[in-house]
């Protein structure tokens, strides 16, 4: 069975390369193309199939005629006053269909530098907006994480005793309900954030449809939410941290971080302004403290706090390791 897409496939490609092409090129291979047509109807003109005028071959100034005619043929004008004669017929006619589809081409080209221009601005625009919700959803992360960090506090300076006891128990149970967000808000955005840069790169200049600003902030976003969550995890005494981290809290977290190291991966290896880099190399290094953070194994072994199998956590349902 013939694949019919190859030949589609083929074409495209040869689209976008006259797309790259530039018009200073197209203009020079014009000139050239009616220089190239101009010498065969002068060398054939003494031979009687070359240029002719009033149905007798041309015997005077041949070369600013034949350059005449060429110019007139490519471009489809045809004035009647000089003509080809002989084998320049067959030429001439070559040399038509060589100017319309010449012509062509220069049209779009130029029409689509137009459209290409407004394309671009508006992927511009889309990949700012992107950005933009990609750094909303880190602070407000980081907005949640603070209010842990509050809770935090207030909830181990609460006396276990008594009525105080259950109230501090029903705290702790809100303090978890929230930090379980916190950790699936940090998974769920780091893989839309991983998703949106990779879809990116394979469908367009990503990295350069934006201001490098715009990475700028976003980078800076990300980087205060790890450092926050660290901050919190470092907080936690080793008995609050063993209710709170269970194995599906350090998976996520284990997930989020491998995310990030790979968006981070991307950026260096695309994004060439300096400050961004900069940034992104500070949110490996924060990542970095989650983990040391949350992967400690307490002095009395716990199975909820213990790895599965080394250091690589896997998740609860047999799936692959989630290699940090």
């Amino acid at each position: 069975m013939v694949d019919s897409s190859k030949p589609l496939q083929r074409f495209r490609t040869w689209v976008l390369r006259i797309e790259d092409i530039r018009i200073g090129i197209f203009l020079l291979s014009f000139v050239l193309i009616v220089l190239v047509f101009a010498s065969a109807y002068i060398f054939l003109t003494p031979f009687g199939h070359g240029i002719s005028r009033n149905f007798a071959p041309l015997t005077d100034d041949k070369i600013r005629n034949g350059i005449y005619l060429s110019l007139v043929t490519v471009s489809s004008l045809g004035y009647g006053d000089v003509y080809p004669i002989g084998i320049s017929k067959f030429i001439a006619s070559l040399e038509v269909l060589v100017g319309i589809l010449f012509t062509g081409i220069l049209i779009a080209r130029v029409a689509s530098r137009r459209l290409s221009y407004h394309a671009s601005r508006l992927y511009s625009e889309q990949t700012q907006r992107g950005l933009d919700q990609i750094r909303s959803n880190f602070l407000e992360i980081e907005d949640l994480i603070f209010d842990l960090l509050y809770d935090s506090t207030t909830i181990q300076d609460v006396p276990r005793a008594g009525s105080r006891h259950r109230d501090a128990d029903l705290d702790l149970m809100e303090f978890r309900s929230k930090f379980r967000l916190v950790v699936k808000l940090t998974h769920s955005k780091s893989r839309e954030m991983f998703d949106t840069m990779t879809h990116g790169i394979d469908h367009s200049d990503y990295f350069r449809s934006a201001p490098a600003k715009g990475f700028e902030s976003v980078g800076n976003a990300v980087d205060k939410a790890f450092y926050s969550l660290s901050q919190l995890l470092l907080s936690m005494p080793l008995e609050f941290k063993v209710r709170l981290l269970s194995p599906t809290a350090r998976q996520k977290l284990s997930k989020s971080i491998v995310l990030q190291k790979q968006i981070c991966t991307l950026v260096r290896d695309h994004l060439e302004d300096q400050e961004s880099l900069q940034v992104f190399e500070q949110i490996q290094e924060h990542c970095q403290h989650v983990k040391d953070s949350f992967w400690q194994v307490p002095d009395v072994p716990d199975p909820d706090q213990l790895p599965w199998s080394g250091n690589d956590p896997q998740s609860q349902d047999g799936g692959d390791p989630v290699s940090i």
